[in-house]
Formats: C-alpha cells, structure tokens, sequence
C-alpha cells in the first residue's frame, strides 16, 4: 500500500556538489513594446509554442480592445538561424475590415434590386 503512494509522487533527487543542472527562466512577455508595434499598424514576430502565443494573443486583445491575429511562421534571423513561432497583427484584420464596408455592401445590394426590379417591369 505504500508503494502505490510513492508511484503517485514526483521523484526527487538529492544533488551533489558537482551536479550538472541547467537552470531555466521563464521569460515574460515585453507587452508594452508589443502594444507599440501593434498601435503603429505594424506586425512582429514572436518565437514562442501555440499556447504561449494564444495566452498573449488573449493579454493583447484585452488590452487593445481589437482583434489580433497570430499566425504561425517560420522566421530566418539576419545571422541564417530559423525560428519557428507566431506572427501577430490586427492590422490585416483592420484593412480587410476597411475594404468590405458593411454599409456599401448594403447600398450595393439595394441597387442591384432596384436594378433588377426595373427590368422586370420593362419586360412585362
């Protein structure tokens, strides 16, 4: 019975003096000069996994009140070395959003009718 208590639990290691051991930091997200880039319609790239780039998409879009875009890429530093990671944008969101006015479409699609209506009126 007390074997199966100690298969649940995480194994420790007792270190030595001459251990070789890496310690690793966790990297905070720079938000403010990712808000910069952001505000100034420009895109960067950000060399982080999928649920690391999703939790600072989330940060920044409640930060900005807009929609980001991320996208994942492969990025080649000046030195040659490949990067996979995301790209975050709101700008091809807010140019896309800027092309399709909502209102024009609606105008458009009230003088096709009107177009329409007519002829059928003549051909009659």
């Amino acid at each position: 019975m007390n074997d199966k208590k100690v298969e649940r639990e995480h194994k420790v290691y007792e270190l030595d003096e001459n251990a070789d051991v890496e310690l690793k930091i966790n990297k905070k997200f720079p938000y403010q000069k990712m808000l910069d880039i952001l505000t100034k319609g420009n895109t960067f790239f950000l060399a982080v996994e999928r649920r690391s780039a999703a939790y600072a998409r989330k940060n920044l879009e409640r930060e900005l009140g807009e929609l980001i875009e991320t996208t994942f890429s492969v990025y080649t530093t000046p030195e040659g070395e490949k990067l996979d990671g995301y790209v975050f944008s709101f700008k091809l969101v807010k140019d896309y959003l800027e092309k399709v006015h909502v209102e024009d479409t609606f105008e458009e699609i009230d003088k096709q009718q009107v177009d329409h209506d007519s002829k059928r009126n003549i051909t009659c």
